[in-house]
Order: structure tokens, then C-alpha cells, then sequence
């Protein structure tokens, strides 16, 4: 599978958090796109999973989940981050622009 996924043989390949995580041969890869499942499991940023996925090599990521904003709004930093890396600043600009006005 990691030579067809590799070489482009394979257009579509679906792995759990886990599998991702463990076998690092896939981080190599460059992935046209990445859509990320139940992405609200990866909202720690300290995760060995969302360091995994941070450690992708793609221009393209699609996160999905239907309960996004779980507990705080840093956690809703960590998952855009993930999907749009830097396109929100730091988590202090993302608290600053976003949190904050809406906490109020």
C-alpha cells in the first residue's frame, strides 16, 4: 500500500487516527488532499495524533466533524490551525481577533 500510495497508484486511501499515527512512512507522502474525519479528536495540540497530522505533507486539508466547538475557543484554534496552518496568526492573534470579542 505505502508503494502504491506513493508512486500514485492508489488515489484514495483511508487510515484511523491511529494507523496514521503509527506508521510514519505515510508522512513522506505528498497528498493531493487530506480530509480529516471526526477532527474535533484532534484539538489537543500536544496529541501525538495532531502532531502526526501536523507532520503531513499536503497543500490541502478538509477537516470534518459535527461538534467543532467542544469546550473553548483555543480548541477551535488548534483545529483551524490544523486545516489552515498560520492563515489565523498565533493562538494570542486568534484570542485577540476572535475569542475575545465574541466573550464579550
Amino acid at each position: 500500500v505505502l508503494y502504491e500510495c506513493s508512486n500514485r497508484i492508489l488515489e484514495v486511501l483511508i487510515v484511523s487516527y491511529d494507523t496514521f499515527r503509527s506508521q510514519e512512512q505515510l508522512w513522506s507522502i505528498d497528498w493531493e488532499l487530506v480530509i480529516l474525519d471526526e477532527i474535533h479528536y484532534l484539538k489537543n495540540p500536544r496529541s501525538a495524533s495532531h502532531e502526526s497530522v501536523t507532520k503531513l505533507k499536503t497543500l490541502r486539508r478538509i477537516g470534518l466533524t459535527g461538534t467543532l466547538m467542544q469546550n473553548n475557543y483555543s480548541e477551535l484554534f488548534h483545529l483551524m490551525d490544523l486545516v489552515r496552518p498560520g492563515e489565523f496568526g498565533t493562538h494570542a492573534d486568534f484570542k485577540q481577533y476572535y475569542s475575545r470579542p465574541i466573550e464579550r
